[in-house]
């Protein structure tokens, strides 16, 4: 389950056994939003949020400030989930300390 970004106390992260379309999960203490990272011609079309199952969604307040993070690093991410699912790399976990 590799942890790849930090954020203010939210922790994104793939689960090991993951499938398309590319998403990350946002965790905060028990709560838990998936974002869905929609490409078309190489380019960020859209992010979709849904629920993980049995698990409450992020409060609202964190909510968008992990809306608002993965808009910015949607690139990343998707980076990211290639050199894990793809390659299978080892990616390290960054710990963002500035807003977005």
């Amino acid at each position: 389950m590799p942890k790849i970004y930090d954020y203010f106390g939210i922790v994104f992260l793939f689960y090991s056994s993951e499938h398309e379309p590319v998403h990350v999960h946002a965790r905060y203490g028990d709560y838990e939003t998936i974002f869905d990272i929609i490409f078309e011609d190489g380019k960020v079309k859209e992010i979709k949020t849904r629920s993980s199952k049995g698990v409450e969604n992020l409060p609202p307040a964190k909510f968008k400030d992990a809306s608002d993070f993965v808009k910015k690093y949607a690139v990343e991410i998707a980076m990211k989930w290639y050199k894990v699912f793809v390659l299978k790399e080892k990616v390290s976990c960054e710990e963002i300390n500035k807003r977005v």
